[in-house]
């Protein structure tokens, strides 16, 4: 008689590991990130995404993570995983981290890329390590010095983030923004941490150039002045 197997155990036993596709939602911020993993527990397995993995660095790994779905198919994963992304909208949806829809291919993408650039470099006859990440900084640097290549930088940015509304910023990360700005220097020798100055005519009290450039000589009420 043929004893009965555990398929199951005998997948993450001998080598066939189950893919989970799974949410986190960190405790603390409420920041999402969906993602998927082949490791066994899926809490420990902190995410890959670049912003997620950036929030984590700052925020600390305080994550309730749950378990969506799970398949030993490559296939099925893909298909689960656009159809989540879908669902929750995750690159538009400004709760999520995700940058792309999540589709089971982590890192494969950059693989991909890196390949085609060094083919390409080969065909051109560019030497080994031509693309290196300091040397495409250096690049990039100098293409940004082309004022109509960054025209039309700009001008795709703004179109791409045109209706688009920012997260809205934490009172815990605008003290520390506010922290570390304090001190900076900001043109001919001005400083973050200017002193709040009074306008004579309207009685507006503020800081910095936008003081001098709206108010005393050229405030409204000025009757003696040229208000711009």
């Amino acid at each position: 008689m043929f004893p009965i197997l555990n398929w199951q155990k005998l997948y993450t036993t001998k080598g066939f590991k189950m893919y989970k596709l799974y949410l986190k939602e960190h405790n603390k911020t409420g920041l999402k990130y969906l993602g998927y993993t082949k490791k066994e527990d899926a809490h420990k397995y902190t995410g890959s995404g670049v912003h997620w993995k950036r929030h984590i660095a700052k925020h600390g790994y305080d994550v309730t993570t749950t378990v969506l779905f799970e398949t030993e198919c490559k296939n099925e994963l893909k298909e689960k995983g656009i159809q989540l992304s879908q669902k929750y909208g995750v690159i538009d949806n400004p709760e999520f981290a995700n940058l792309k829809t999540e589709e089971g291919v982590s890192g494969e993408y950059g693989q991909i890329a890196r390949k085609k650039m060094s083919e390409s470099a080969k065909k051109r006859g560019a030497p080994v390590g031509a693309f290196t990440s300091e040397k495409v900084a250096e690049l990039n640097r100098k293409t940004w010095q082309d004022p109509e290549i960054r025209k039309k930088r700009s001008e795709g940015i703004s179109k791409a983030l045109k209706g688009k509304k920012r997260a809205p910023r934490s009172e815990e990360f605008k003290r520390l923004m506010s922290e570390k700005l304090k001190g900076r220097s900001y043109g001919k020798g001005l400083k973050h941490n200017l002193k709040a100055v009074t306008c004579p005519h309207c009685n507006k009290e503020g800081k910095g150039p936008n003081m001098t450039r709206y108010h005393f000589d050229n405030c409204k009420e000025n009757p003696f002045g040229d208000p711009q």
